[in-house]
């Protein structure tokens, strides 16, 4: 028992480092961050927070707007809904702010969802146009209707 503590917490401390390293460097891609952010999260969810919370005072202290609290939190839910070794190169190609809209998709509305044509909407839209392309996606599958007068 004392010998899987031991393993638990020396398991933690490398995905910390990583993590850490990864937000150090600029070599690091966001989901790169966000994977071993989930692998930290999966591995140690009492200490998940304190790193985070760390990371942010950080990024703070140091003028950086990369390591937010808040960023940090939304690559972690796109990396629970969208896994980078099933969708790393779509996630590359359309960027961590429109991940975050399909991710939003995909949790609100489970296996509905075509994940495809939410990235080919993110390819071919800004963020904002993403963000109406999804609701009207959502409304013509939720048949909902508007009464014009």
């Amino acid at each position: 028992m004392a010998a899987t503590k031991d393993a638990d917490k020396r398991k933690t401390a490398r995905l910390e480092r990583a993590v850490r390293d990864i937000v150090g460097s600029r070599d690091g891609t966001p989901f790169e961050l966000a994977d071993q952010l989930l692998k930290l999260k999966e591995a140690a969810p009492a200490d998940f927070g304190r790193i985070v919370s760390e990371l942010d005072a950080s990024a703070k202290a140091a003028g950086a707007r990369g390591a937010s609290r808040r960023r940090l939190l939304y690559l972690v839910d796109v990396a629970e809904v969208l896994p980078l070794d099933k969708y790393g190169d779509q996630l590359r190609r359309v960027g961590w702010t429109k991940a975050i809209v399909i991710a939003e998709a995909v949790k609100a509305h489970g296996s509905d969802v075509d994940v495809g044509h939410l990235f080919d909407l993110a390819e071919t839209n800004s963020v904002p146009n993403l963000r109406r392309a999804v609701a009207a996606t959502e409304t013509i599958n939720g048949m909902r209707c508007i009464q014009l007068r």
